[in-house]
């Protein structure tokens, strides 16, 4: 079943000067955008992949 997949995972974005944890971290918008697209399809495709799960599960 889906469970099968819900092991940890981290996205990183870029920080200028690879700076991060600290006051003058910065992460361009674009650099945002570019991680929060790859948790969204990241969430696509284990949405994806749960409905191919449950549908074999239940026939």
């Amino acid at each position: 079943m889906c469970d099968r997949w819900q092991k940890m995972k981290m996205i990183f974005v870029a920080s200028r000067g690879g700076i991060s944890h600290a006051e003058d971290e910065y992460t361009s918008p674009a650099e945002c955008t570019q991680g929060a697209n790859a948790l969204l399809q990241t969430f696509l495709k284990l949405d994806r992949l749960c409905r191919a799960s449950l549908k074999r599960d239940n026939k």
